[in-house]
């Protein structure tokens, strides 16, 4: 009867393991320094692992939101004509979490950039979930209870 209690409780976790989203999402607004929102700026946002880029372009009310995103480290360059580019950098994206980028741009010369590097601790505020990666090492660590 134990093993059946056992096998059950391992299932409904491997089924759990499997309901995790392995990728993210980087969201944001994007405003200028009188709080504004600015419609139309092009947001990138590159893996630092991959090189590889995603363009969006803000929307009506200066949001963005670009999901599916594979977990990693990113930078996210905003433009728009007339206004400084500004660049988060080293902004770390877990799996199965949204992360904020919220930009606001400064009026002035498109070829100087205004630079910010993300903090280590981030607050979703989305949501209450928190996530955390799991290695094969903690694994492999885990304690075996059996009941008797």
């Amino acid at each position: 009867m134990n093993r059946i209690k056992l096998a059950a409780m391992l299932l409904l976790c491997s089924i759990a393991a499997f309901a995790q989203s392995e990728r993210g999402t980087i969201q944001g607004s994007v405003k200028d320094s009188s709080g504004a929102v600015v419609v139309g700026a092009r947001v990138t946002v590159t893996n630092a692992d991959t090189n590889s880029a995603v363009n969006f372009t803000s929307g009506e009310t200066g949001d963005f939101a670009i999901p599916s995103l594979q977990a990693g480290m990113y930078t996210v360059r905003v433009e728009k004509e007339g206004f400084r580019p500004s660049v988060i950098s080293r902004l770390a994206l877990n799996a199965g979490t949204n992360v904020r980028a919220d930009v606001t741009l400064e009026v002035g010369s498109t070829t100087t950039a205004v630079e910010v590097e993300a903090s280590a601790l981030q607050l979703s505020t989305e949501s209450a979930k928190s996530t955390s990666a799991v290695t094969n090492k903690m694994v492999d660590e885990l304690p075996l209870v059996v009941s008797g």
